[in-house]
């Protein structure tokens, strides 16, 4: 009797110019503790500016190759407060 492997499970997570990265970065935290989950990750122009607001991470944080970095970054740097923007 032949057996198949089960297809693999993919997610792709899409982080966009709306508030609340920090839960694209939080579910792809999961996924990768999981395990058995191919994920992909899109993000828009104002995405990543969410993501540098929010989270205080740089595109080199949010890599691929550095995404075991955000763990330990995303709850230090999340519960800081936002930087005030300068007034015009």
């Amino acid at each position: 009797m032949e057996t198949r492997a089960a297809a693999p499970r993919r997610l792709i997570v899409a982080i966009t110019g709306a508030t609340g990265a920090i839960y694209g970065v939080r579910l792809l935290q999961t996924l990768r503790k999981l395990g058995g989950v191919e994920s992909h990750l899109l993000i828009s122009s104002a995405g990543w500016l969410n993501i540098q607001h929010e989270l205080q991470l740089s595109r080199e944080d949010v890599h691929p190759s550095r995404m075991s970095f955000i763990p330990c970054a995303t709850s230090a740097r999340a519960s800081r407060p936002a930087r005030s923007r300068p007034t015009a």
